[in-house]
């Protein structure tokens, strides 16, 4: 089932959850569900690039730093309530705190990736050897 139709099936039967959470919470959540559905999406693209055959090591390297500059934009344009690229976010109504949550999170996201990601130097003794 794609993340849409999982996000359409919690939607339609948000009923039953009514009584448990106030509607501040309920909006929080469902916006905090939506980005997540967004940003595990284009997780899954950059993975399925990855696992592509006959791809070079610095192919590679070049579409992780590619992913990392689209995610800078994104935090970017998080921040600034754009959500163009965050389609099933763009349904929800999302608060000022939402926004910069989700933009330090891709922030912090970035980070990791490049704190994982091997330097340049380390390269080009990989691709010496």
């Amino acid at each position: 089932m794609e993340f849409k139709g999982r996000y359409s099936y919690v939607h339609q039967n948000e009923r039953r959850y009514n009584g448990v959470f106030n509607s501040n919470e309920k909006q929080r959540w469902q916006s905090d569900f939506a980005f997540a559905v967004d940003i595990i999406a284009k997780l899954n693209e950059l993975n399925l690039k990855l696992q592509g055959r006959n791809v070079f090591a610095h192919e590679l390297y070049a579409e992780v730093k590619s992913f990392q500059a689209k995610l800078m934009l994104f935090s970017r344009q998080l921040k600034e309530q754009n959500y163009a690229h965050f389609p099933t976010l763009q349904l929800q109504t999302i608060v000022t705190q939402s926004s910069e949550k989700y933009s330090q999170q891709l922030s912090h996201l970035n980070e990791s990736l490049q704190d994982d990601l091997p330097t340049s130097n380390h390269w080009r003794m990989i691709l010496l050897c």
